[in-house]
């Protein structure tokens, strides 16, 4: 499997010749106004349940956090309890996200949106992230996966590959067909920031694909 990557031309050309790229996290893409409306989503790591999301994969449930509420209904005897699922959410990672498959429509959107006028392809996406990985000593690589796209106002959703809620996405987004890598902070309770990798060998396994 191939990914691509659209960015500006002088990024592709430091990752291509210096092996340095930026890698985002998933509570930062919430921040409007800071990286374009393309990359802005309020839900990221933050799904609201309306309905039920039922998962096959449980690989990652303990990086999954329920949100709940209780309500009481009656008292003594004839009490209820009502329990109700009200947030899925996680805690911070870092992340890295490309596209599934490359379309000219797309590009000219990011271009014409955000400036992206470059487009790299990861021919091969394991050692890609395992060449991320060794310069991230404080963080441990949990999984790459394909994003999944969520409607809240759906009665049922049901996902039957991998599943972790840092994947969720607004269904809004589902024509950017993302893959998303996360790498989990090894204290999750210090507040993380993006960070530029430098020197990596990232830059062996992926070449220039187009320039606008």
């Amino acid at each position: 499997m191939e990914l691509y990557k659209y960015c500006k031309r002088e990024h592709m050309d430091l990752l291509l010749n210096k092996g340095s790229l930026r890698l985002g996290t998933l509570f930062d893409w919430r921040k409007r106004n800071q990286y374009g409306e393309m990359v802005f989503d309020e839900s990221d790591g933050y799904t609201k349940i309306t309905g039920n999301i039922v998962f096959y994969d449980h690989s990652f449930v303990s990086d999954n956090l329920v949100v709940s509420t209780v309500s009481v209904e009656g008292s003594g005897t004839n009490e209820l309890r009502h329990f109700k699922n009200e947030l899925l959410q996680t805690n911070d990672f870092y992340t890295f996200s490309a596209t599934m498959n490359y379309s000219e429509s797309d590009h000219n959107n990011w271009y014409e949106n955000e400036g992206y006028d470059a487009c790299y392809v990861i021919s091969f996406p394991k050692l890609f992230f395992r060449a991320i990985s060794a310069q991230l000593p404080d963080a441990t690589f949990r999984l790459s996966a394909p994003a999944l796209y969520i409607d809240e106002t759906a009665s049922n959703t049901v996902f039957r590959d991998t599943f972790h809620s840092a994947l969720l996405k607004n269904i809004k987004f589902f024509s950017q067909r993302e893959f998303r890598a996360l790498w989990k902070p090894n204290d999750v309770q210090k507040s993380i920031s993006p960070r530029i990798i430098g020197n990596s060998s990232a830059y062996k396994y992926c070449s220039k694909y187009r320039v606008l």
